[in-house]
């Protein structure tokens, strides 16, 4: 038998690939007698165990057989169906992946405000000291000294005061809307739009659901009296995508409306409320919630980083009663690791100054943008001095996909609030600027790229 041995590889994997293929090519055929393993040893040249232990792989994955006194023979073997409507590699669709040298979008965290040297050392304390609370198994609310954490950190910093046995920790704020409709039986679910929900995909496919439109101070409560939704999700403290931010009255009338049926719930969602750059950052919801009806969630995708996914909610006692009886087996998807890590590093105090250095960086980004717009009378912007995104309305003369083409050959990303939309042809000419993970330099010369475009668009 021909087996050509070379140095790259061990022999008998040499040998048991060359077999092998030659049963697959059908060379060799069922029932067809292999060499004994002394003679095929002496034709090459090798030791006895060398080829034993090809014939040893080939046997317990079924290519061969061993016969008492007889030998080695190929099984016999099935033959794979090949469909001839199979695709070469030139037919596959592949999505293009861009990269702008002025990303606007509205993910991430600036690199320079990152602790690295912190946050490893909070991951090793957490291999020396909680080594065996991260080898066990996860708790469904999380782990407890992270909930620990994050419970006194709202209460020293959105003045929200919380069992720490009432918070669930998750990897996202998707994963927490899908707890919480399991935990309520299928709600009809009221979500903003335009709104995250609608974005892209759209989870809010995962839900029975109806669109709540928002006016310029929040969500249209009146709208939502007349349907037929149980639990309502909001980001009053600065309504995403628009930078709305609920006004006082508005707040009142929507607790009053859930407190008015016992299965209506208002879902707050917190997303970047540590960001506002003048005066105290605005009070959450929950702090008004007399009745608790009120679900809060957090997370920390934009004060740490994207990468932990690490998300988590604030439930109501007479819902965490549920939550015990109902989704006890639930199992956090969050690594025990990740949230030992993230407890210290909170713990630590080095969170409090990442997220008091980002506040300084984001501020100064801000103005640069509102400097860059405030002359271009072809631009609308209005200050909200929170946030990591500021919206921008663009001269209606100017088309909404010639300047989303012009700006990507510029290399400029930006993003139309209409993509927000449940409704994605919604006329707007209303723009979502993110600038969280840009430079200073970056962000500059970007909207001057914007503004100009802008201006040779409109003469």
């Amino acid at each position: 038998m021909f087996i050509n041995l070379n140095d790259k590889d061990y022999l008998y994997n040499q040998i048991y690939d060359s077999i092998k293929e030659k049963i697959n090519m059908k060379q060799l055929k069922t029932n067809d007698k292999l060499p004994s393993i002394r003679k095929l040893s002496n034709e090459l040249n090798i030791s006895i165990n060398t080829v034993s232990n090809a014939y040893y792989q080939l046997e317990k994955e079924g290519y061969i057989r061993s016969s008492e006194r007889s030998g080695f023979f190929v099984e016999k073997s099935g033959h794979i169906l090949r469909n001839d409507a199979n695709f070469d590699d030139e037919d596959m669709i592949v999505e293009e992946k861009n990269t702008f040298k002025y990303d606007f979008s509205f993910s991430g965290v600036d690199k320079s405000c990152f602790k690295y040297k912190q946050i490893r050392k909070a991951f090793r304390d957490s291999i020396n000291e909680d080594d065996d609370a991260i080898l066990g198994k996860v708790d469904g609310l999380g782990l407890f000294s992270l909930r620990c954490s994050i419970s006194n950190y709202l209460k020293d910093f959105r003045e929200i005061i919380v069992n720490p046995n009432q918070i669930v920790v998750s990897s996202g704020s998707n994963e927490l809307l899908i707890l919480i409709k399991n935990l309520l039986n299928n709600p009809i679910f009221g979500f903003e739009n335009p709104g995250y929900a609608y974005h892209g995909i759209g989870f809010y496919n995962n839900f029975d659901s109806t669109p709540i439109n928002v006016n310029e101070d929040g969500i249209d409560i009146d709208f939502l009296k007349q349907t037929d939704a149980n639990v309502v999700s909001v980001t009053p403290s600065h309504q995403f995508p628009t930078s709305a931010i609920m006004p006082i009255n508005k707040r009142i009338d929507l607790l009053n409306w859930a407190y008015e049926k016992n299965n209506r719930y208002i879902i707050e969602d917190d997303y970047d409320a540590e960001f506002k750059y003048k005066l105290r950052p605005i009070a959450p919801l929950k702090t008004l919630d007399v009745n608790d009806k009120v679900i809060y969630i957090g997370n920390f995708s934009r004060t740490v980083t994207p990468a932990m996914r690490v998300s988590f909610m604030v439930l109501p006692k007479n819902l965490m009663n549920k939550f015990y009886s109902v989704l006890k087996s639930e199992r956090c998807p969050v690594s025990i690791f990740v949230q030992s890590a993230l407890s210290k590093f909170i713990d630590s105090g080095d969170f409090e100054k990442q997220v008091n250095q980002m506040k300084k960086v984001y501020a100064k980004k801000y103005e640069i943008i509102f400097s860059k717009i405030n002359g271009c009378k072809y631009i609308d912007f209005e200050k909200t001095d929170c946030g990591t995104s500021v919206v921008i309305k663009v001269d209606k003369r100017i088309d909404r996909d010639v300047l989303l083409k012009t700006l990507k050959e510029n290399s400029v990303y930006v993003i139309a609030i209409d993509d927000f939309y449940l409704d994605k042809n919604v006329d707007t000419n209303v723009f979502l600027i993110g600038f969280a993970k840009m430079s200073y330099d970056d962000i500059s010369n970007g909207m001057d790229i914007i503004v100009n475009v802008v201006n040779n668009l409109v003469n």
